[in-house]
């Protein structure tokens, strides 16, 4: 996306509020609290992220309109969905 003419850091910063979202999830291995960014654009889907804390693989599955975040769910690779 183009941003030059305007305030770069605020178009981006209104353009990435409206395709992400904080979503405060637990890390299925350690149990740790961390805030991820969900991809609001992409609907429905399934993405794997590392944790923050531990490093290990999370799955997550994100189930969205494209517009607002209906739930977030986060497995180990034990209970894969992918």
């Amino acid at each position: 996306m183009d941003f030059r003419g305007h305030d770069s850091r605020l178009t981006r910063a209104w353009y990435y509020s409206r395709m992400y979202h904080e979503a405060q999830v637990n890390c299925p291995y350690c149990g740790e609290e961390f805030t991820a960014f969900v991809d609001l654009s992409q609907g429905n889907h399934r993405t794997v992220e590392d944790c923050y804390v531990c490093c290990r693989p999370i799955e997550f599955l994100i189930e969205s309109d494209g517009q607002k975040l209906h739930r977030v769910a986060t497995f180990t690779d034990d209970e894969s969905v992918l």
